[in-house]
């Protein structure tokens, strides 16, 4: 089961994963960590979107070092913790997002 799970990256949203364990006790999830960008109309933003890669510049070290945590303790419960960014502001564009990812549940 892929869980969507939206998040500005602060280490206190990496809690739900453990209410997600406690409350799907016979699945195995993959959680996938969300931020969305409304796409600007700025042909100049566009343009620089190839350069999204340093959005991930963003997120500190000790929320990465929170998520390998997890992946450790629930190691049989998780089998994959990810971080992704979307850019838009169309529900088309949000279920194209969630169609790619095949999301069950947005937590």
């Amino acid at each position: 089961k892929t869980v969507l799970v939206p998040t500005d990256f602060n280490l206190e949203s990496t809690k739900i994963i453990d209410a997600l364990v406690q409350a799907q006790p016979h699945e195995t999830l993959n959680v996938i960590f969300l931020h969305a960008f409304k796409l600007s109309d700025s042909i100049t933003d566009m343009l620089m979107l190839s350069r999204r890669s340093r959005d991930y510049e963003n997120i500190s070290d000790e929320f990465y070092q929170q998520l390998n945590d997890y992946k450790k303790r629930y190691a049989n419960e998780i089998s994959k913790i990810g971080i992704e960014y979307f850019y838009g502001s169309t529900a088309s564009a949000f279920k194209n997002f969630i169609e790619a990812f095949d999301v069950d549940c947005i937590a």
